[in-house]
């Protein structure tokens, strides 16, 4: 199998390549249905804060544990959504 795509699992190159000055559209409608967004880490928060013209929380700031942490098959807690 191709690492950029096959007939076996029907991807091309070119999937999921977005031209930029749709990004902001694009995440906000992805987003539309949150009244609160989150994100890992201070660089994501201000880029998706600026690029949504609205507060996005950082996870850090709940102690959350961090994504490449976590196991699979594990249970993570982040008590975030509580706090708020």
């Amino acid at each position: 199998m191709s690492a950029h795509g096959s007939a076996e699992n029907g991807l091309s190159w070119g999937d999921g390549q977005l031209d930029y000055a749709k990004l902001p559209e694009t995440i906000r409608e992805a987003v539309s249905g949150y009244a609160h967004l989150y994100a890992y880490g201070t660089a994501k928060t201000k880029f998706l804060s600026n690029l949504l013209g609205q507060p996005v929380r950082n996870l850090e700031d709940f102690n959350c544990p961090h994504p490449t942490t976590s196991r699979r098959n594990s249970v993570t807690v982040c008590l975030a959504a509580r706090i708020i």
